[in-house]
């Protein structure tokens, strides 16, 4: 294990939650229709409904999210 190991753990983390909280800002300031109804308010989730609603669930999207942006830098970080 080298010496400098916990300073690119710190510093993947760090740019992981900085790629997350962009893409989250993006996603709110745009209001994609997939998200948001017609008064910008957050679609609820639901499969079997007369209401227009919404199959991805932004509860379950920025988890998600959260997890590939991880991912991301930590694969980025390897291939440097």
């Amino acid at each position: 294990m080298h010496v400098a190991e916990p300073y690119f753990m710190v510093r993947r983390w760090f740019i992981a939650v900085l790629l997350y909280l962009l893409l989250v800002v993006v996603i709110v300031l745009a209001k994609p229709a997939m998200f948001f109804t017609d008064r910008d308010e957050i679609k609820e989730w639901r499969v079997h409904s007369n209401v227009k609603n919404s199959i991805f669930s932004i509860k379950f999207v920025f988890p998600v999210m959260a997890i590939v942006c991880y991912y991301i830098v930590c694969v980025i970080s390897v291939m440097l």
